[in-house]
């Protein structure tokens, strides 16, 4: 090998480790700073916006108006009926609110909401759900489960790959596709709670199939139920848990036969 080529070598296989071990920090550290340019400023967007607005409603909902329904809210900000933009119909047949978005988000998100308003209280600001603790609360609970997402994502790639496939892996994931977006600007989607959930149920399959027990049985059911309660489509992940390790149809067909 070239002495150039072999010495390049050499510092990758040194800096690289470390690289991985700092990347879900460096990531919070960029995501923070990226999140005080854009929300910020003067006349920023609301961090609740757009369909994020769905997803967070259930929280102030319950917690503020004590109205799993959704109409109290309703009827306090908007005089009966939510705008366009949020989705949420009335049933013609029931009268009822329907919510197009589920509450899997919602339900991630509400120990961050609950210390926002906490700190309302605190800050003697309006507790109406949707003040500025509220508003941040909601939107850095997107930035802590991305990075929690990615360091679940770590440990499950480090146990098979070296250090150099690791860091390209989390760095194409975070940056190489619009992750970092919506960990950081639409925080309050679905999307990064879902990159999150999906990352644990995936190191909770590889910890079942190797040492099964009640606790890790637990664990994979109270993380599938909130897959299908964020995103109902990611109901397709749940596959993996019976077929982890197969490779080829004969040996399906057998873990179907032993399912079963």
């Amino acid at each position: 090998m070239h002495p150039t080529l072999e010495n390049a070598g050499g510092a990758v296989a040194r800096w690289c480790p470390a690289a991985v071990r700092h990347f879900v920090l460096a990531t919070a550290c960029l995501g923070l700073c990226g999140y005080v340019l854009l929300y910020g400023r003067p006349g920023a967007d609301q961090p609740v916006h757009s369909d994020g607005y769905s997803y967070y409603v259930y929280v102030p909902s319950v917690l503020v108006y004590h109205d799993t329904t959704l109409d109290a809210l309703a009827l306090d900000w908007y005089g009966g009926d939510y705008p366009d933009f949020t989705g949420i119909r009335r049933l013609p047949t029931t009268r009822r609110f329907l919510n197009p978005h589920p509450i899997g988000t919602a339900v991630l998100m509400a120990p961050f909401v609950i210390v926002g308003h906490a700190l309302t209280w605190w800050a003697n600001l309006p507790p109406d759900g949707f003040s500025l603790f509220y508003q941040h609360a909601a939107a850095l609970a997107g930035l802590f489960y991305l990075c929690a997402g990615l360091a679940i994502l770590r440990r499950t790639l480090a146990r098979s790959f070296t250090a150099p496939v690791v860091l390209a892996t989390l760095a194409v994931v975070t940056w190489g596709t619009n992750l970092f977006h919506y960990g950081v600007y639409d925080g309050t989607f679905s999307h990064v709670f879902s990159f999150f959930l999906v990352c644990a149920l995936t190191e909770l399959t590889v910890l079942w199939w190797s040492a099964p027990s009640a606790g890790r049985s637990i664990g994979l059911g109270v993380v599938s139920g909130l897959v299908v309660l964020t995103r109902h489509t990611d109901a397709v992940f749940l596959l993996l848990i019976p077929f982890y390790g197969v490779t080829h149809g004969t040996e399906a067909k057998a873990r179907a036969r032993e399912i079963w």
